[in-house]
């Protein structure tokens, strides 16, 4: 009988144990499903915008984030974190594009994949120039 007790306590005492890991995987789990459908969403939306030839919409998201950005006064750090997602999102586009491209071969023209990349890094090319200006910031910081 006194075996049968250790026994259960130490049952018991590792399911609480696996109560208080799962509470703090779910979290972890719940967040990175919605982070990973949020990428798929936008994996989507970059593929119909491609197969449907909707230049206009890939090409007006670039202006609308050079108005949002170029004109604010911004400390060196949070410049900093703005270039780092610009890379962040450079690599994104060319993950997205790869994987369009790759699904529609013949019906998405690649002049088209390759024109939403190249308008990102014009862009950004001509971003990260102004801030430096209006920031007072020596050219060879950013690069």
């Amino acid at each position: 009988m006194g075996s049968r007790s250790f026994i259960s306590r130490g049952i018991a005492a590792l399911r609480s144990e696996q109560r208080s890991q799962l509470s703090l995987c779910s979290p972890c789990l719940f967040f990175t499903l919605l982070h990973s459908f949020i990428l798929l969403a936008q994996a989507i939306t970059l593929s119909t915008c491609i197969v449907a030839h909707n230049n206009a919409l890939l090409v007006s998201n670039n202006f609308a984030e050079i108005k949002s950005n170029v004109f604010k006064r911004l400390s060196k750090d949070n410049i900093c974190s703005l270039v780092c997602s610009d890379s962040v999102e450079r690599f994104h586009i060319a993950a997205f594009l790869l994987f369009v491209l790759a699904q529609n071969r013949r019906e998405a023209g690649s002049l088209n994949a390759l024109m939403v990349l190249f308008c990102e890094i014009l862009i950004d090319n001509i971003k990260h120039p102004f801030l430096a200006k209006f920031n007072d910031i020596k050219g060879h910081y950013i690069l």
